[in-house]
């Protein structure tokens, strides 16, 4: 929490002397949404009047790994592919939109419909990444969403800086690459580091022997992992293993 920080630690971070002091906020409350070992998200929380009490924060922790679980429910619905163009926004530092392609405006109304908000508010997944833009080293920022009609896009933010006073925030929105949506779904079926070193080599077209030479174990080992993959997958063969997790979120 921000009022855990001493004001000398403060009084140094430019996320709070720049972008949470100047926008009202008093208390900043960070929670990671784990779910069977497995981190589907972050959730954070702002004050402007008061700081978070205890009572809250406990409240949070026993939430949030409820939360975590519906995350991963959601980020494993069945999402329709489409040919997808990419969408740019350009924001002001105050997060004001001041430019855009017509793509990228009905994407902004997309996600605002998805998140239940009615006007021009701007919508929250925007807001979180402008501000982890803002506060990043390398004025950069990358995030991943399931959206209905439109599967998993991802949302690649940067400054775009002409000097020190004068900057924008640019934004792009495109369909989420295949290594992102494989790594969703070894989340989603909480399969093992070996498991998912395995899985890699599946994907690749490696044969059971193959896997076996490069990853320094058995046949049989091998085979004892496939196992243990397909039970937790719920398929029977590679091809249905394949397609599962990684083909049908790919071809539109």
């Amino acid at each position: 929490m921000l009022s855990e920080q001493k004001e000398e630690q403060l009084k140094k971070s430019y996320r709070y002397t720049s972008i949470l002091k100047p926008a009202g906020f008093k208390d900043e409350l960070h929670a990671v949404l784990v779910y069977k070992n497995q981190c589907f998200g972050y959730l954070t929380l702002f004050k402007k009047e008061e700081h978070f009490q205890s009572e809250e924060k406990k409240l949070i922790e026993n939430l949030s790994s409820s939360i975590g679980r519906g995350l991963q429910t959601f980020y494993h619905l069945f999402l329709e592919p489409v040919p997808l163009q990419p969408k740019m926004l350009l924001f002001s530092p105050d997060l004001k939109l001041i430019s855009y392609t017509k793509t990228g405006i009905k994407m902004l109304d997309a996600l605002r419909a998805s998140e239940s908000l009615e006007g021009d508010k701007l919508q929250k997944s925007i807001q979180a990444l402008c501000y982890r833009t803002l506060g990043s080293e390398e004025g950069s920022a990358h995030t991943l969403l399931a959206l209905q009609k439109y599967g998993f896009l991802t949302l690649s933010s940067f400054l775009l800086i002409k000097d020190k006073e004068d900057f924008n925030i640019a934004i792009n929105i495109a369909q989420a690459s295949p290594t992102d949506i494989l790594t969703i779904n070894k989340k989603y079926y909480n399969l093992s580091k070996r498991e998912s070193n395995i899985l890699d080599y599946l994907i690749k077209g490696s044969s059971t022997k193959e896997i076996a030479n490069d990853l320094f174990l058995s046949p049989y080992t091998v085979q004892d992992h496939l196992k243990s993959i397909f039970l937790k997958t719920g398929v029977s063969t590679r091809r249905e293993l394949v397609f599962k997790l990684f083909t049908r979120y790919t071809i539109p």
